[in-house]
């Protein structure tokens, strides 16, 4: 756990550095190719486990695979372009503002959803946070003092 707080928490400084040398595009089109290239073994891995009648069964299929496409594009290929814009055209600061309000916004979704919330979660959301800000926190001292 802690080295994933490492990872997610100096992703942004990176994300910064790696700006300075590619654009906001670019920056998006590689985070989601290598996330692709990590997760491929894992679906070609469990492809076997899929049943295959099950995708035509519908009539929507078609419909459906579109939606999840929209889906994709939309949730992911676009926020990640408008988001390293973000970091781009201002700071690292609104990263870190993002990193620690998806927690916290996750956290009231389950609440407001009345979905099953438990002490797990509340541990794993304040770990995030926690190592977050061994991460950042010089760089959030600086801030605070300007």
């Amino acid at each position: 756990m802690a080295l994933l707080s490492a990872i997610w928490g100096t992703s942004y400084i990176l994300m910064k550095r790696g700006l300075e040398s590619f654009s906001y595009l670019q920056v998006g089109a590689l985070r989601i190719l290598f996330s692709f290239l990590c997760l491929l073994p894992i679906a070609l891995k469990n492809l076997y486990k899929l049943n295959r009648q099950n995708l035509s069964a519908t009539d929507h299929w078609v419909r459906n695979l579109g939606c999840i496409a929209l889906l994709a594009v939309m949730g992911s290929a676009i926020a990640l372009a408008l988001f390293y814009f973000l970091i781009r055209e201002t700071s690292p600061v609104f990263g870190f503002m993002v990193t620690y309000f998806i927690p916290i916004v996750s956290t009231l979704w389950v609440i407001a959803d009345n979905e099953r919330f438990t002490s797990s979660m509340l541990i794993s959301v304040a770990v995030i946070l926690a190592g977050v800000y061994i991460i950042n926190r010089s760089a959030i001292k600086n801030i605070l003092k300007t």
